[in-house]
């Protein structure tokens, strides 16, 4: 009886540990799914133009909506500090560009970059309209210059990978925690 309570502990100490650990990757169309331990991500672009990412804990708390324009370190940053932005779902300005801010992070390499998130509370409405349309812009407002489309980008396949999102972190895709 004690090997088999013995065992039955340890098997469930491994299943939680490959949970912790678990990776998963899944794509449909342009968009691509995550699973990294306890957070998966949903992204797309990145080759020769910038890239957009949804990422979620598990339960769906601490969601983000992450806007990085193409950069070459070679070139100054593509984004200022004061720079506003508008959110174009199939090329109509919705009101979410508002709550766009530019953050510094650092990639991989070690490389500080700039970046666009989006105020947390609002990922929910956000992921609403991106289920309803087919691509997604971002103008970059910049004082002293005219409005200017940096990235247009497809949402075919968006959907799909974040309901996959839903399924492994276990949060309701309509319905996202107030983090």
């Amino acid at each position: 009886m004690r090997m088999i309570g013995a065992a039955a502990f340890l098997g469930v100490l491994a299943g939680w540990a490959s949970a912790e650990g678990a990776e998963r990757d899944w794509a449909h169309k342009d968009w691509r799914a995550e699973m990294r331990g306890e957070v998966c991500s949903i992204h797309t672009g990145g080759d020769a133009e910038g890239s957009f990412r949804l990422e979620f804990d598990r339960g769906g708390f601490n969601a983000e909506a992450i806007y990085h324009p193409l950069w070459y370190r070679s070139e100054p940053q593509p984004l200022d500090f004061d720079d506003g932005f508008e959110i174009l779902i199939d090329g109509e300005a919705i009101w979410l560009g508002d709550e766009l801010s530019v953050y510094v992070g650092a990639d991989e390499y070690g490389d500080y970059f700039r970046a666009a998130a989006l105020t947390s509370g609002f990922v929910q409405e956000l992921a609403t309209a991106l289920r309803a349309g087919g691509r997604i812009g971002f103008v970059v407002l910049r004082a002293g210059r005219e409005p200017a489309l940096y990235d247009e980008l497809s949402l075919s396949g968006f959907t799909a990978n974040f309901l996959k999102a839903a399924e492994w972190c276990g949060f309701n895709p309509d319905a996202l925690p107030a983090s």
